[in-house]
């Protein structure tokens, strides 16, 4: 007897999804499996990113928007940053990374190159990001610093340098080429504000309680950091950052930044927020005593007011009623004034401090002129500084309190070029967006450089951006500011020389257009009969040249063209 096969197509993608939901509770099943043992077999720090992971991998299965939440997320992340060492960390190492490491921020940027790459379009946009040259100005300047590695006395400690440099190039150019709309714009400066605003409630609390509020588990110190006083010491706040100078370079970058909004940007509640969060992140540098921070806040957010006047964005009645308000505010808060600038500027230890540091720039200009080339090592100037130390510093085994200092000591003229290079071209092109009509990315660029001048300001007392948070800010702000000189270009910047070659250009060529036109209309007779005067049309189109405006797919931008009569390809204006 025959068996007769009484499958169909149906029964068999039926079984075929049965399997492969089976196949997938299995897998599921182990990686539960897998997550439980090592949960628990670890720490606090394990169990915690193994939660995180697991709620962000849900999170985004769930969403639609996965590419704005994922980057909102990124931002997010430097609040509660947690590190994962993959060699021995050399203690006492404060001017750089002490091992090479792994942090969840570095993990999220994963997640959102793997995003992007899904979304297909990842190598399409490099592509095109890469035409710009500014994307290749910092890694021209890392590879300026890698040259020190050549002398450095301890190879891991650059190695571990130049690996977090690679991060922050990666976030940069994650930042640079993928944002392309407004709305990615306005979830990174959101989620940076509420960074800041994480700071100031921590920091607040730890005033209030003179405790870390069980922070301990993300790598900061157990107990308030201290300021010597005459009459003792004093417990500084340092929010979930490793250091309050840290944390007070952070707030106050994101506190310039939001002024610059708060002066450019639209829309009467846009304003008053970003005012407002201004105003929020002074109170931590207060209540932590940052002095670098604070002062370099205080400088740039005059020069914002100031070029807003000078702009008319700010009326003149404005100012006036600030500084009236600011001069009624001091008579009630002097004491208070009074006793932060005492605690900060008037006691015995300050001017311990500030000979201190004057020692060190000493070793780190002898350094330097020791090494004038490639200096003595990226990341080790901790570690080989004792040799320079003739007479015994007071503040010995620190490093420089001075960034530019530090990287002319550490890697010579090439990497401090490198250095100032990479500076002066994100300035350029934040200078160019700031310029632009469009109120969102104008106030984009302005922020831009007034973070620029802020750390140029503050890093000449310390070593902020040496740093994890710090450093992922200005690179998170550096990149929005390219992609916005991208999109912007929709918007271009006229000045008053542009507008009136454009109409003078714009009127001849009307005008030869129209004799032109008339002239063909004429010639029409004798080109049909083949006239001896076809020749003379030809002549007399000869020069002429029509102005039109166009969209570049390639680089995703309209500009204003010209091209000749006879010419293939037209010219940009």
């Amino acid at each position: 007897m025959s068996t007769v096969d009484r499958s169909t197509p149906g029964n068999e993608s039926s079984a075929l999804r049965i399997a492969g939901q089976a196949a997938g509770l299995t897998a599921g099943a182990c990686v539960a499996a897998a997550i439980g043992v090592l949960a628990a077999h670890g720490g606090l720090k394990l169990i915690v990113a193994l939660l995180g992971c697991t709620g962000l991998v849900t999170v985004l299965a769930l969403t639609k928007q996965r590419t704005l939440l994922a980057t909102g997320g990124l931002v997010l992340s430097m609040s509660l940053l947690q590190h994962k060492s993959f060699t021995a960390i050399t203690p006492d190492i404060s001017g750089g990374p002490p091992s090479i490491y792994l942090t969840t921020f570095d993990v999220m940027l994963v997640v959102l190159f793997g995003l992007w790459c899904l979304e297909g379009t990842m190598l399409r946009d490099l592509q095109v990001a890469f035409r710009r040259p500014i994307l290749w100005v910092p890694a021209i300047a890392g590879l300026m610093m890698t040259f020190s590695v050549l002398v450095a006395k301890d190879a891991g400690m650059a190695a571990a340098e130049i690996n977090r440099m690679f991060w922050t190039y990666l976030l940069f150019v994650y930042f640079a080429a993928r944002v392309r709309s407004r709305a990615q714009v306005m979830v990174t400066l959101v989620s940076l504000a509420i960074v800041g605003v994480v700071q100031f409630f921590v920091v607040l609390l730890q005033w209030k309680t003179g405790g870390v509020l069980g922070l301990s588990f993300l790598g900061v110190p157990t107990e308030l950091g201290e300021r010597t006083l005459d009459a003792g010491q004093l417990g500084r706040p340092f929010g979930t950052i490793t250091h309050p100078t840290f944390m007070g370079a952070l707030v106050a970058a994101i506190g310039v930044i939001a002024l610059a909004f708060g002066i450019h940007a639209t829309g009467r509640r846009l304003r008053l927020a970003a005012v407002g969060l201004s105003g929020i992140c002074v109170i931590p540098m207060v209540i932590a005593n940052t002095r670098a921070a604070a002062v370099a806040f205080a400088a740039i957010s005059a020069i914002l007011v100031l070029d807003g006047v000078r702009r008319r964005v700010v009326p003149m009645r404005v100012l006036v009623a600030i500084l009236f308000a600011g001069a009624i505010a001091i008579v009630p808060l002097w004491p208070h004034i009074q006793t932060k600038f005492d605690e900060n500027f008037s006691t015995a230890h300050y001017n311990l401090e500030v000979n201190s540091r004057l020692e060190l720039n000493r070793v780190a200009v002898d350094m330097f002129l020791d090494s004038p080339l490639v200096g003595t090592g990226l990341n080790n100037f901790q570690l080989v500084m004792d040799h320079w130390d003739r007479y015994g510093l007071i503040f010995g085994g620190n490093p420089v309190h001075n960034l530019f200092l530090l990287q002319l000591a550490e890697t010579g003229i090439a990497g401090f070029a490198g250095l100032a290079i990479t500076w002066i071209a994100l300035a350029i092109v934040a200078l160019r967006l700031a310029r632009t009509r469009d109120p969102l990315m104008r106030a984009v660029g302005v922020g831009a450089l007034a973070m620029y001048g802020f750390y140029f300001l503050e890093e000449q007392l310390g070593f902020a951006l040496r740093h994890d948070v710090p450093r992922s800010t200005f690179w998170i702000v550096a990149g929005l500011t390219v992609s916005c000189s991208t999109m912007s270009r929709a918007f271009p910047v006229r000045t008053k020389a542009q507008a009136r070659f454009i109409r003078t250009e714009a009127g001849g060529a009307w005008k030869k257009q129209t004799l032109a036109g008339m002239l063909m209309l004429a010639l029409i007779p004798a080109a049909t009969f083949g006239g001896p005067l076809s020749s003379a049309a030809s002549a007399s189109t000869e020069g002429l040249h029509i102005v039109f405006t166009a969209f570049d797919r390639n680089s995703n931008h309209q500009a204003i063209y010209t091209q000749r009569v006879g010419e293939t390809s037209p010219r940009r204006i």
